[in-house]
């Protein structure tokens, strides 16, 4: 079915299964094929699985980056404005950028100190719920987020590093 496409802003409900928790990945398509059926796209989303950002155009075999990629209009998701759009790739370069240039907790940001306070929430949670059930993905995000945890205090007590 050919598809016209009068916006080029998208957003897709995305998860990692059925059962898991949701995100948006948000797309703008940069380039049409001509087809009326596919485009390229550059994309981005954080998952939710803590501290996993992606970004980039469309994804070949093995997550190459391939310029010859294109995506079906009808796997875009729901149209959104350029405003929502930007405002989210904002979000994103924001976070991200909090992420790379050091620790949470190094910041007099209450935001971080709320973020650093809600990553400790969650390796409590994940714990909990690995003491209660034994289950293997609760013990698995557990040790991911007390290695945060314990990747921030590190941060902390060791400035000189400049992670």
């Amino acid at each position: 079915m050919k598809t016209e496409a009068k916006n080029i802003y998208f957003k897709f409900k995305n998860s990692y299964s059925p059962d898991s928790e949701t995100w948006w990945l948000y797309s703008k398509i940069i380039k049409e094929n001509g087809d009326g059926d596919t485009c390229q796209v550059f994309q981005f989303e954080i998952t939710s699985r803590d501290d996993h950002f992606k970004a980039g155009l469309n994804k070949g075999i093995a997550g190459l980056i391939d310029t010859n990629s294109y995506q079906y209009f009808e796997d875009l998701g729901e149209p959104c404005t350029q405003e929502e759009f930007d405002r989210e790739l904002g979000n994103f370069l924001r976070l991200f950028n909090n992420r790379v240039q050091g620790s949470i907790l190094n910041s007099s940001s209450s935001e971080n100190k709320n973020e650093f306070k809600t990553l400790v929430k969650d390796m409590r949670r994940w714990q909990q719920n690995y003491f209660r059930n034994r289950d293997k993905e609760a013990l698995k995000r557990s040790k991911e987020l007390e290695a945060r945890v314990d990747a921030e205090l590190h941060k902390l007590d060791n400035p000189e590093l400049g992670l």
